[in-house]
């Protein structure tokens, strides 16, 4: 079902998923009896998760609380796990680093009374993520270590490039460059052997985040290419994303006009999501160039 989703085709595969839906009857679900998730619930966690890549994160929402309530009237505890788990990803991709941790801490501890392995690793991996972004650095980056270990003792590979993304973010904040990139070649390489390339202009955004200092023309070049894959893709989440990195390289080249330009035409197309991390940060850039009080653009 999500094959559309995971090459990054995400217009056509949310038609693929509310087709599933239109299609799907009550009576069909005994055809179903050993499926571990629900098929309502797994199209409505992958509808979530593509709109949040769309930059609708606020429908995502509405479509994580649509799949719990119907998580919640099937006999598949699974179901209900894998939907709670999306939440933390639709959380997680809006920025949102305190609602991330306290999901994840009361989701690990759920997943492993269960025995579901692989969520609650890459739940541990996410927890790590938010640890770091809320300044826990040692705390977050030895949980993210911890979670990788029980992630790939399980041999899946789900979301694996999304999942080393925020790991690279993580490292790349706490200073430890080499780490970061030695995840980002990783994701790279698996994106390339298995085609999961949703998260394409992400990797691309954060290896010019690695190259900010060392190589700032370089650095510039991943950002573009970022922000290429991202409109190609329809990910304006990730676009805009990768539009903050480039105009803060700029903003430090004393390019402010370019910077202004690039925000002012990726900004407003963004209908919702006001109060995610890449709309404040876009939004406080804007006004930063507005009345001159730009921020440190090093980082």
């Amino acid at each position: 079902m999500g094959a559309g989703l995971y090459a990054g085709c995400l217009d056509s595969a949310l038609e693929h998923f509310q087709a599933s839906r239109s299609l799907y009857r009550p009576e069909l679900r005994g055809m179903f009896p050993l499926a571990a998730i629900h098929p309502i619930v797994l199209s409505l966690y992958f509808s979530a998760k593509t709109h949040c890549l769309r930059g609708f994160p606020d429908q995502a929402l509405n479509y994580i609380e649509q799949g719990i309530a119907v998580a919640e009237t099937d006999a598949q505890p699974f179901s209900l796990a894998f939907i709670q788990w999306g939440e933390i990803v639709c959380r997680q991709l809006r920025g949102e680093a305190e609602l991330t941790e306290a999901a994840c801490q009361a989701f690990i501890s759920h997943a492993d009374e269960q025995g579901f392995a692989l969520l609650s690793a890459a739940a541990i991996i996410q927890r790590g993520w938010a640890l770091t972004i809320l300044g826990r650095i040692e705390e977050g980056i030895d949980t993210i270590e911890r979670g990788l270990i029980l992630y790939w003792a399980t041999g899946a590979h789900l979301s694996e490039t999304f999942l080393l993304a925020y790991c690279a973010e993580a490292f790349l904040l706490s200073g430890s460059l080499e780490k970061c990139s030695i995840l980002l070649g990783k994701a790279f390489q698996i994106m390339e052997s298995n085609g999961e390339r949703y998260f394409e202009a992400e990797l691309h955004r954060l290896k010019g985040e690695t190259l900010r200092t060392s190589a700032p023309a370089e650095a510039g070049r991943h950002f573009q290419q970022a922000i290429g894959i991202a409109q190609f893709q329809g990910a304006r989440s990730l676009e805009l994303r990768a539009a903050n990195s480039l105009a803060k390289l700029w903003l430090g080249q004393s390019r402010p006009e370019l910077a202004r330009a690039l925000l002012e035409k990726t900004y407003p197309v963004l209908t919702e999501g006001f109060d995610t991390r890449d709309s404040l940060e876009a939004r406080a850039l804007l006004a930063a160039m507005t009345d001159g009080s730009l921020p440190d653009t090093s980082n």
